[in-house]
C-alpha cells in the first residue's frame, strides 16, 4: 500500500525564504492535509492476511497550532474514510464505516530546540461488515504519550513514550522510541 500527501496551509504560515524561515516563529498556524492511501502491493482474496487491502482509503484533515509564550498548542482532527474491498475472502464485499480521529498536543519550549510535548489521541468508529451482515464493534481508542527533544548542536537527541489508555477494538500496546536526528541547512 502507498500513501499520497498533500498539504496546505491557510494561515500563519507564509511563503518565505529559508533564511526568514530559520528565524521565522508563527503565532498561530491553522492547515489542511488529505492523505491517500493507494491499493497497491500483494493481494491474495484466499488469504486473511494480506499485506495490500485492496481498497482505498482517504483521509482529510484539519488542525491548528498556537504560540502562547513558551507553550504550543495543537489540535487535530480527521476521518478516514473507505472503499469498499469487492473481493475479500473469496469474493465476499467488506466495507468499512469512517473513523474520526482526535489529537491534541501541549508542548513547552525550554529554547529554540528543547521542548517537552504531551499528547493524546482518540479515535471513534470503523465498525466493518462482510456482505452487509452484522457489524464489528465500532473502536473507541485512546492513547497518551510524551516526547522530549534534546538539541545537541546540529543534532537532536528525541525520546517518546505512548501507552494505551483504553482500547475497544485493535492492539492495546506500549511504545518508546529513541532518535538521533540532524538538520541540514538550519539549526534545531
Amino acid at each position: 500500500m502507498h500513501l499520497v500527501r498533500g498539504a496546505l496551509f491557510f494561515a500563519g504560515a507564509p511563503a518565505i525564504s529559508g533564511a526568514e524561515f530559520a528565524r521565522y516563529e508563527a503565532k498561530t498556524v491553522a492547515g489542511v492535509a488529505l492523505r491517500v492511501r493507494v491499493p497497491l502491493g500483494q493481494y491474495d482474496p484466499s488469504r486473511f492476511i494480506n499485506l495490500g487491502s485492496n481498497r482505498w482509503m482517504i483521509s482529510p484533515r484539519l488542525g491548528v497550532a498556537h504560540r502562547a509564550g513558551r507553550f504550543v498548542l495543537e489540535l487535530y482532527g480527521g476521518m478516514w474514510f473507505f472503499t469498499d474491498n469487492t473481493d475479500f475472502a473469496n469474493g465476499n464485499t467488506q466495507n468499512q464505516a469512517p473513523i474520526l480521529t482526535l489529537q491534541a498536543h501541549v508542548v513547552y519550549r525550554f529554547r529554540r530546540g528543547f521542548w517537552l510535548a504531551a499528547s493524546t489521541r482518540q479515535s471513534f468508529g470503523g465498525a466493518t461488515s462482510v456482505n452487509g451482515a452484522e457489524e464489528t464493534t465500532p473502536e473507541s481508542n485512546n492513547r497518551v504519550g510524551a516526547t522530549l527533544a534534546i538539541p545537541v548542536g546540529r543534532h537532536a537527541l528525541k525520546f517518546a513514550f505512548t501507552t494505551g489508555l483504553s482500547t475497544s477494538v485493535g492492539n492495546d500496546y506500549s511504545t518508546f522510541y529513541a532518535a538521533w536526528q540532524h538538520a541540514w541547512g538550519g539549526g534545531l
